[in-house]
């Protein structure tokens, strides 16, 4: 997605590193006081066949992805259903919901370039959304000009972006591990290798020494254990709560990630450097470190114990099933719903 996003599809705004929102296909956009209404002034543009980036263009990729994911073809779009896009006038667009639409911009906008309607629709998207012959036409800075599917896809410069300017073509090829990818940038068969995990990183950097620059990003989803809690052990939210102290997550990071990520302590999807992340709303739930005292209290606590070789017993109440045959389960059953 990142590819299509940022290379080969521009949207009308975007991320910059500093997760702030500029524009980028767009001039400047305003949202309306009640937030139904957000208007885009649209920079001139063209997309990689010559043609120009028209409002029409605009109204038809928007509407049409918001049709197909509410159809539950595309389920990576999340546009609202009752979306509408206004031509205001040739250089000017009005994106319309019935109700306020706080993540129109933040979530989705970003996210989804502007397709050029003609070769999509030539191509069969409106009658076969997922299984068409995709015509490969943005309006990004980058344009594909060769790609051999599973093995690699070669871009070059776009001149016509009206935002960034490139003039290096990129090559990008698979590999089947981890190990090809260090090996072919240990022959200087690669300039750039893309998520890499840390200690391919570091034999890098020890085989190559100086020749080699390692850039560190964040992420916003960080590892988490999510045990299955449809049937026993998981479904017992002490067995959970257990679990989560057991855990030592600053030797995780050390060993993993050489110490350069943040342990997060908290219920959450999202890493420290989500745009969302508050702690002051969050529920912490273990430490940084191992907690096997804390983690066998809390079970003892709602019956749990073990035998003399150690082997961890249900409390003599605990009901095994799920959910009892026959019952259907309310909001009451599930504090967490509020």
């Amino acid at each position: 997605m990142g590819l299509y996003t940022s290379l080969t599809h521009s949207p009308l705004l975007m991320y910059n590193s500093n997760y702030e929102l500029v524009p980028v296909l767009a001039e400047d956009w305003e949202v309306s006081e009640d937030g139904t209404s957000t208007t885009f002034n649209l920079r001139e543009a063209t997309f990689h066949n010559g043609d120009p980036v028209t409002p029409e263009d605009i109204k038809w990729t928007y509407e049409f992805l918001a049709e197909q994911y509410h159809a539950g073809n595309y389920q990576w779009t999340n546009l609202p259903e009752n979306l509408t896009v206004e031509i205001i006038d040739n250089s000017t667009v009005s994106f319309n919901t019935e109700d306020p639409a706080p993540t129109l911009l933040t979530a989705s906008l970003s996210i989804y370039g502007v397709l050029p309607q003609a070769p999509y629709v030539d191509a069969g998207i409106e009658d076969n959304p997922t299984d068409f012959e995709d015509p490969m036409i943005g309006a990004g800075p980058y344009q594909i000009t060769a790609y051999n599917n599973q093995e690699n896809m070669r871009l070059e410069p776009h001149d016509g972006h009206p935002t960034y300017q490139t003039d290096t073509p990129i090559l990008l090829q698979l590999y089947d591990s981890t190990d090809g990818v260090v090996r072919a940038f240990e022959n200087e068969e690669l300039n750039v290798a893309v998520a890499l995990h840390p200690e391919a990183g570091q034999q890098l950097q020890e085989q190559m020494g100086d020749s080699v620059q390692v850039i560190t990003g964040v992420a916003h989803l960080p590892f988490g254990v999510m045990p299955q809690m449809s049937y026993a052990p998981g479904m017992f939210p002490e067995f959970r709560q257990a679990l989560s102290h057991m855990i030592d997550r600053q030797t995780l990071n050390a060993t993993y990630a050489f110490g350069e990520s943040e342990v997060v302590t908290h219920a959450t999807f999202n890493s420290q450097e989500h745009p969302w992340y508050n702690e002051e709303v969050l529920t912490e739930i273990a430490g940084e470190r191992s907690d096997t005292d804390q983690a066998r209290q809390i079970l003892e606590d709602a019956g749990w114990g073990w035998d003399n070789s150690g082997s961890l017993y249900y409390p003599q109440d605990a009901s095994m099933e799920a959910w009892p045959e026959g019952e259907e389960p309310s909001s009451d059953d599930f504090s967490c719903l509020g």
